[in-house]
């Protein structure tokens, strides 16, 4: 039995993805590592929370992903499944607030419309939730940068810790940092370094981080 699994999320996230991940996690239920290889434009909220929900539930100790070109709207739920997350170069990514493309000639009343941005608020709302416990940023930073509505730079994909680690930037995420974190708080000096880096998911990315050899 194989003691690893690797995930392809490319594409559109989608019913058929979920599928395939459940099934592919399914049939190594001892995997001790999972790694997500992500190239996708998003797609289905629901969908993308399904994966999420499939890979948090596994019972591997290691869960890496890495953003290959892309990852944007839903995707990135799915990318928040991994414990550390590391962008290639040049890899794009994009956080924005849920929308809904009314249907093809349908008549939609005031209370429809309501209706419509009362269940985006809901998804958005959700998505912020799951964003901030595995990013460790407040939902406030995290849905100013939604909307914008614009690729995020990725000094600040970095700030934000939806990634822990891209090509071409230092990166602070070791498996020596939960140490010093503990010793910087008993010493008081927290001043000037990001929040998210004291959160239990970025030491628990610390953890996951692979190690130099």
């Amino acid at each position: 039995m194989s003691d690893a699994v690797m995930l392809h999320i490319k594409g559109e996230v989608n019913g058929r993805m979920l599928d395939q991940v459940r099934g592919d996690l399914a049939r190594v239920p001892k995997a001790s590592r999972i790694s997500l290889l992500v190239d996708s434009y998003g797609g289905d909220v629901g969908a993308a929370k399904g994966i999420y929900r499939a890979i948090r539930q596994h019972p591997a100790a290691i869960k890496r992903g890495v953003v290959v070109k892309q990852c944007a709207s839903a995707a990135v739920i799915v990318l928040m499944a991994a414990d550390y997350r590391r962008a290639q170069a040049n890899a794009k990514i994009l956080l924005h607030q849920t929308a809904i493309e009314p249907v093809a000639g349908g008549r939609w009343t005031a209370r429809r419309y309501a209706e419509a941005a009362a269940r985006c608020k809901q998804i958005d709302d959700e998505m912020l939730e799951i964003m901030a416990e595995r990013t460790g940023s407040s939902r406030a930073s995290l849905a100013r940068e939604e909307e914008t509505d614009r690729l995020t730079p990725m000094p600040k994909v970095l700030a934000l810790g939806i990634v822990h680690e891209a090509t071409g930037f230092p990166s602070r995420c070791t498996p020596s940092w939960p140490d010093a974190a503990r010793a910087i708080a008993r010493s008081g000096g927290l001043i000037g370094l990001p929040q998210h880096m004291f959160s239990p998911a970025f030491l628990a990315a610390c953890r996951a981080a692979p190690r130099s050899p």
